[in-house]
């Protein structure tokens, strides 16, 4: 998983170094939030299948009337499904970071909104007011 986002996480690295060097470039920042919103959402979107695939997988190895194969084969599935949680969870981490290092003094402009990543909490919240949200 971590190298299907490579390239996209470099793009939105060179996005933010361009906003760096002209902190008035309000289309940049207006795209490097909406794809950082995007890749949040997918994130979320995608922990949330897999948790639920998860206890569905759980479920069936409860069942009585599986196969010796039938259960190594459930159990194989829900180490893959545990291990793409825990990659899932450190891709969320990286959203956050690279969120944190955008400059969110623009908040004021028009359609454009801050957001807070955090690293203790799942979602993902909307600042109101103040930029660090007290």
């Amino acid at each position: 998983m971590k190298h299907y986002f490579f390239s996209y996480i470099v793009d939105i690295k060179n996005k933010i170094n361009k906003l760096s060097l002209n902190p008035n470039d309000i289309e940049t920042l207006t795209e490097i939030q909406r794809d950082l919103l995007d890749w949040h959402f997918w994130l979320e979107e995608t922990t949330r299948f897999r948790k639920k695939r998860l206890v569905n997988l759980k479920r069936l190895k409860r069942l009585r009337h599986n196969s010796k194969e039938k259960s190594r084969t459930i159990k194989s599935s829900i180490n893959i499904v545990e291990n793409q949680l825990l990659k899932l969870k450190e891709l969320k981490l990286w959203a956050r970071h690279i969120g944190n290092s955008i400059p969110h003094i623009y908040y004021d402009k028009n359609d454009l909104r801050a957001y807070a990543y955090t690293t203790d909490k799942v979602e993902l919240k909307e600042l109101s007011g103040d930029i660090h949200g007290k």
